[in-house]
């Protein structure tokens, strides 16, 4: 059996999220294997299995401080990567990336990158992510 895991945000307690900010996902739809754990004070996934992992996620927006698009990527132990962008800052942002755990335990979030707060949609889920090993 594989490992992954599904979070949403359903609700969230501030409407903007920072730059570099972590989005933090409040319901754990499913979990499968004992080899991942989400925080749900930081957002940060841990991955305990070294591994292959794909990543999928996306983020529902509705606008930015002065920016006119918006960034986010997945954090990976620190560094950003795999920024996937929109040129408006409405709308509804997704990303997709492959991810090889050499090192374990191994940290991922998903992160604003826009150089600008951005303001979460009102209509939920607002954001999904789902990490699963694939080998």
């Amino acid at each position: 059996m594989s490992n992954g895991i599904q979070a949403q945000l359903i609700k969230h307690p501030e409407k903007n999220l920072a730059d570099k900010d972590v989005v933090i996902f409040d319901d754990i739809v499913y979990r499968t294997g004992t080899k991942n754990r989400y925080n749900p004070r930081t957002g940060i996934f841990t991955l305990h299995a070294r591994g292959l992992y794909l990543i999928n996620w996306n983020i529902s927006v509705s606008g930015t401080g002065q920016k006119p698009f918006v960034r986010f990527g997945i954090r990976l132990n620190g560094q950003i990567q795999g920024l996937s962008a929109r040129p408006t800052s409405v709308g509804e942002l997704h990303g997709s990336n492959l991810v090889a755990v050499m090192n374990s335990p191994a940290e991922i979030a998903l992160v604003n990158d826009t150089g600008d707060l951005v303001q979460y949609s009102e209509i939920g889920p607002i954001a999904n992510i789902t990490i699963v090993q694939i080998k």
